[in-house]
């Protein structure tokens, strides 16, 4: 499944450090894939990606897609915030769980910051000047071609 895109004018806020493994995983995210990592050992996803499972020890790792599809679990609205991320205030971030079990914290984009909790979401790639990242927003909002908000 392709996520859908939004189009920032900005840089990333804070570009994420990558190394020879999270490359598989921002690869993946310019591709419009959302990859977690699968322990084949006890069977747990794991976000973020990790090469050893954190539960039961094991290299026996692979990547494995998820849909983009979760429910809202949590959010809140930041309006106060320092360094690099003062700019984007105010702005929202949830914990979503994923419909693969997996739960991720993410910004919430559009609509979906006044989302109740339960609530579906789909995530999408925010395609900064710099890189991608991810967020999330309600299924039904318009594709959106702009500046992030």
């Amino acid at each position: 499944m392709s996520l859908g895109r939004i189009k920032s004018a900005l840089p990333r806020p804070f570009a994420p450090q990558t190394d020879n493994f999270s490359n598989k995983f921002w690869d993946a995210l310019v591709a419009g894939q959302f990859l977690v990592t699968h322990c084949r050992s006890c069977n747990v996803l794991q976000f973020p990606p990790r090469p050893r499972c954190p539960f039961c020890l094991s290299a026996d790792i692979q990547w494995q897609e998820l849909s983009g599809r979760g429910t809202l679990y949590s959010r809140t609205r930041i309006h106060a915030a320092g360094g690099p991320f003062a700019c984007m205030t105010p702005y929202s971030v949830g914990i979503v769980d994923m419909d693969e079990g997996v739960r991720i914290l993410t910004r919430l984009m559009h609509n979906a910051s006044s989302l109740p909790p339960g609530s579906v979401v789909e995530l999408v790639v925010v395609d900064h000047t710099d890189g991608p990242l991810f967020a999330a927003r309600a299924p039904d909002s318009p594709e959106v071609r702009r500046e992030a908000t």
